[in-house]
């Protein structure tokens, strides 16, 4: 869980970049532990899109979910919509952490693991599959090992 939730809170920093009065690495720690202490009971590994709705993160203006809300509270930031585009979602689950803008944009992927790309293979023979880039964000990691 937490080299998912590492590479999403990553993320999610990357659109404060242009807050300068703000503690990133503050902001990132608190996020983290708020997304860890919410997920706890809806992490199961063998099944991995089990509760992903519940671990998606949503930025549909103006309902954006609670634990960034209290994040940027935490951090001085009053209005968090004015870093994010609109429609936004982020999915954090086992093995991969993926993002879409508007309802008619593609899934992005920001991270997966190896165990994630087995089982994938199959679904990529499809012809009509969308194809995965990888967006770059910082890697401050936070976690030491699950």
């Amino acid at each position: 869980m937490h080299q998912e939730l590492n590479s999403a809170v990553n993320f999610i920093a990357s659109y404060l970049k242009s807050n300068t009065s703000l503690n990133i690495n503050k902001f990132k720690k608190e996020l983290f532990d708020l997304l860890e202490n919410k997920f706890k009971n809806h992490w199961c590994e063998q099944y991995p899109l089990l509760g992903n709705g519940f671990r998606a993160i949503s930025f549909h203006h103006p309902i954006v979910d609670e634990c960034l809300l209290t994040a940027a509270s935490l951090n001085g930031i009053a209005d968090i919509n004015l870093y994010f585009p609109s429609d936004l979602v982020l999915w954090i689950d086992p093995h991969c952490v993926s993002y879409k803008i508007s309802d008619y944009g593609y899934v992005t992927t920001i991270y997966e693991s190896q165990q994630h790309q087995q089982p994938q293979q199959a679904f990529n023979q499809n012809p009509y599959s969308t194809t995965y880039v990888q967006r770059n964000v910082s890697s401050t990691t936070y976690a030491t090992s699950e």
